[in-house]
């Protein structure tokens, strides 16, 4: 006996051309209706493209009223397009957070500094990028020098803070 899979209902389609910026990103613009029914102005979204597998990205908002969405390579490759397809993508505003838990090492010594609110300050993705980078390091002598850096980071954010205040 076979199970038939059941395909995933998504609260928005629009379909699109693939286009590509200079610096080699690829993307879709979503139609004005679409924009106008996410209402956010970025928006974390689980999607498909042409019914391939799930990923998850942001739509970002452009100047004309419309998001973009940008579409990595493990997108094009999971569909089989490129510049120039028309593709339909399916998509819902992904309710989960995207934040990853500071590690315990990080926090005490953003504390010891009086930096955790500035560090929490840093963009989330750039917070996020962050964190992947500092849980990258293998040995120990790596991360020290990254948690240094990091509150670096957070020094630089918090006088960033303080000269926008003026």
């Amino acid at each position: 006996m076979s199970k038939a899979k059941t395909k995933k209902k998504y609260a928005h389609t629009f379909r699109a051309k693939i286009q590509k910026l200079p610096q080699t990103f690829y993307f879709v613009e979503t139609s004005a209706a679409v924009s106008r029914a996410v209402v956010l102005r970025t928006a974390p979204v689980v999607f498909t493209v042409d019914g391939s597998k799930e990923f998850a990205a942001t739509l970002m908002p452009r100047k004309n009223g419309r998001h973009v969405l940008f579409l990595r390579s493990e997108v094009r490759k999971s569909a089989n397009v490129g510049i120039g397809d028309a593709v339909t993508v399916s998509f819902d505003v992904d309710p989960k957070s995207r934040e990853i838990e500071t590690p315990e090492e990080v926090v005490e010594a953003l504390r010891e500094e009086d930096l955790v609110d500035a560090f929490h300050a840093i963009a989330p993705g750039m917070r996020r990028q962050l964190l992947r980078w500092y849980g990258q390091a293998v040995q120990d002598s790596t991360r020290e020098k990254r948690i240094a850096r990091l509150v670096e980071i957070a020094h630089a954010a918090r006088e960033k803070q303080a000269d926008r205040a003026f």
